[in-house]
């Protein structure tokens, strides 16, 4: 994966090592065993619309759920962020900022749980009650 910013436009590539080519990716891109997953969260997450800090935050989430579901993918978590003028942040699961996201986010598990199965309970009695109407 290749980023960078020309004229403050950020420029976002995956370089394919088979065939040899390199596509132009505009807002987010994920490589490895883990990337349809991976791309997955990122498609309804929004990320390219965030702020650099809830970026962040969004793609430390993506790795951590991407290891939670690929028997490929482990290790250390790690996340880069650049920006227009400089690289704003790099690191590991060891990085201040990357341990403290990761235990934020083993913390808020539970309620991320239970605003899914709220949100699926909704989806769900709005499915019946349209259903119903339609039957009659």
């Amino acid at each position: 994966m290749l980023a960078y910013y020309f004229d403050k436009i950020p420029y976002l590539y995956v370089l394919a090592s088979v065939p040899g080519f390199a596509s132009r990716e505009y807002k987010f891109a994920a490589i490895g065993c883990g990337a349809t997953v991976g791309e997955f969260i990122l498609s309804r997450s929004g990320a390219w619309e965030l702020t650099p800090e809830k970026a962040l935050a969004v793609a430390i989430y993506t790795v951590e759920e991407v290891k939670k579901v690929d028997a490929f993918c482990g290790g250390p978590t790690k996340a880069a962020f650049i920006g227009p003028n400089k690289l704003l942040i790099s690191g590991n699961e060891s990085t201040p900022i990357i341990k403290s996201a990761v235990k934020a986010l083993e913390e808020y598990e539970p309620e991320l749980r239970q605003n899914w199965e709220e949100l699926i309970e909704k989806m769900t009695a709005k499915i019946a009650h349209v259903y119903k109407r339609e039957k009659k």
